[in-house]
């Protein structure tokens, strides 16, 4: 069983793979994110894979720099080949192929490749039935196919259940494996192009005018490049990430499916793209929140935690019982039941992010009228004392989480930044104003604990959680302010492993086990640090927490301090929007 930290994600635009650094292919839904399984070997040995099997040989995966094209070395004392791994991206609305190239090439003597192709398709629940001519594998899955053009010299060997292909390779010489999805009754597309140049191409042009800075660029363009990866372009919807229920711990049930789109990553997103001058991802994630808000424009103007990548409500679980699970760590969850949980900041994030929208003017088109504005701040100012679930949808039950509290206020309080230009009445602004105060007033007066020092998870709670560190970044704390100083310190001793790895919180949540160090946690009290004029001790904790990062670049959910191992959904986008936002500030402050 490979690590996590092991992958590599390739992906064009509508789905995406994982391809690990000996060169199987585990993970791969099609043809979006949220799709059935076509190679699902990452979650159960009999769900689907397509290897590269040369147990003789040594490997070592990295990626293309500036692209999104996995090439892979294989080498023993006699022979020496490459291959890159790459999908074509697509920038279209509607693509009717997906294409997945494996490109071999010959560095070093005659090299005798062995691939194994298992496609399971539906999570493994449709039979598959293989068609072997004219140099192709086809599947019918449902009204699509799925084919596999291989090289006319290849050996073809069907096993139980794989097909085995087989093939020499000379120095230099150059062979081309191609998967294509599409539709059974569309046209069969042209398969002479130069797929890897195009390939190569989109990546290096789609870099050309984005803003890197620091000392970490090559961290944050593959940051940039995994955010644009886990990109719907049709909607323009940004998933949690590619994966769902790899285990945040071995053996548990703290397993859940992350292809959905999350309200409250509104601001994290819009600021991320931002900042790395990604305009058109932003329009394109502005114009997705703009029409889940068209489609929720009702009285009482109620929204879900999450959507999926269309903008409909996300499914409920159910469980795959087929599936084992990663490393046996069962149920595998498809569909979220968050999504009917009450969480109060995906107001706030909502209004936020239209702040953000108006302040930097490549936005400013889609910002919506005040009188949208004005319905979601009486939302708020209706809801905001209920109990609901938090940013940490804890299961156990409800309370009055201090960071949805001030995540309200942080809503309030940018429509009233947004009041001039959108023309508030008097009444307007005063009710808004009023409001603010009292939410400001209350959070202060239940959610701070004198003795303590520090703002508990919620009141009497006598705990802290990690979003203490956010609350300098919304403007909530003063980074001027004495008290602030105070605030960060005792929330890191509190919840820190190591000097950098940072937990969410520590208490119990309902559920068995127990979480490791939050990847983003890190990245929040870096950019804390740096925005409280810390940045030479910012700058050393990221430095420090490189450590940790894996040899693709891509972050996960979670990291367990002892083993540095990768724990929960990845590449995680939380996570690599956090690690943009610490070198942002790190930058600014310096």
């Amino acid at each position: 069983m490979k690590r996590i930290e092991d992958y590599f994600l390739i992906g064009d635009l509508h789905s995406s793979a994982l391809v690990s650094n000996s060169g199987s292919i585990d993970w791969l839904c099609l043809p979006h994110f949220d799709s059935p399984s076509i190679f699902a070997n990452l979650l159960d040995k009999n769900a689907g894979y397509f290897s590269i099997d040369m147990p003789n040989h040594q490997s070592l995966a990295s990626y293309i720099p500036n692209t999104a094209i996995l090439n892979i070395n294989f080498k023993n004392k006699k022979s020496e080949f490459s291959v890159n791994d790459f999908m074509l991206p697509q920038p279209k609305p509607h693509c009717q192929s997906h294409f997945l190239i494996r490109k071999f090439k010959g560095i070093k003597g005659i090299s005798k490749i062995k691939l194994n192709f298992s496609p399971k398709p539906n999570f493994n629940i449709t039979k598959v039935k293989y068609k072997i001519e004219n140099n192709t594998i086809t599947i019918t899955n449902e009204g699509d196919i799925i084919l596999l053009h291989f090289p006319e010299k290849a050996s073809i060997t069907k096993l139980k259940d794989s097909i085995e292909i087989i093939f020499s390779l000379n120095t230099n010489e150059e062979i081309q494996i191609l998967q294509e999805y599409r539709k059974a009754n569309s046209e069969s597309p042209n398969l002479k192009r130069n797929f890897e140049k195009e390939t190569s191409k989109f990546w290096k042009s789609w870099l050309k005018d984005k803003r890197f800075f620091g000392n970490n660029n090559s961290d944050l363009i593959r940051s940039a490049i995994t955010l644009k990866l886990s990109q719907y372009y049709t909607t323009g919807a940004l998933i949690a990430a590619p994966t769902t229920s790899l285990p945040v711990v071995i053996g548990g049930v703290r397993n859940w499916d992350y292809r959905y789109v999350w309200i409250r990553d509104a601001t994290f997103t819009l600021y991320a793209f931002h900042i790395l001058h990604c305009h058109e991802e932003a329009l394109k994630f502005s114009d997705y929140l703009n029409k889940i808000i068209e489609k929720n424009n009702k009285k009482d103007f109620q929204l879900h935690p999450s959507y999926t990548i269309h903008g409909e409500k996300t499914p409920p679980e159910r469980y795959l019982e087929n599936f084992s699970g990663y490393a046996n760590s069962k149920p595998v969850r498809i569909g979220n039941n968050a999504t009917n949980q009450s969480q109060l900041d995906v107001y706030g994030s909502l209004l936020d992010s239209y702040y953000l929208m108006t302040k930097h003017k490549v936005l400013t088109k889609l910002i919506p009228d005040k009188n949208k504005i004005m319905k979601i701040v009486k939302k708020i100012s209706m809801i905001w004392m209920n109990k609901e679930r938090g940013i940490w949808e804890m299961r156990k039950h409800q309370e009055h989480f201090t960071y949805s509290k001030v995540m309200a206020w942080v809503g309030v309080d940018r429509a009233l930044r947004l009041s001039g230009e959108l023309n508030f009445s008097k009444e307007e602004i005063k009710f808004c104003q009023k409001l603010k105060d009292k939410i400001n007033n209350w959070i202060w007066k239940n959610c701070y604990n004198e003795k303590r020092k520090n703002f508990d998870l919620y009141p009497n709670a006598n705990h802290s959680d990690a979003t203490n560190f956010f609350l300098v970044l919304v403007h909530f704390l003063n980074r001027h302010d004495p008290r602030t100083k105070e605030i960060i310190e005792n929330t890191y001793q509190e919840l820190r492993e190591n000097d950098y790895l940072i937990n969410r919180y520590l208490v119990k949540d309902g559920l068995p086990g127990v979480d490791s160090p939050f990847v983003l946690c890190t990245f929040w009290y870096i950019s804390a640090l740096a925005a409280l004029g810390e940045t030479k001790k910012a700058e050393a904790i990221f430095n420090k927490f490189k450590s940790q990062f894996s040899p693709s670049g891509l972050l996960s959910e979670e990291i367990i301090a002892k083993s540095g191992e990768y724990r929960g959904n990845y590449p995680q986008s939380f996570s690599h929007m956090g690690l943009i936002m610490a070198l942002h500030f790190i930058n600014k402050y310096k």
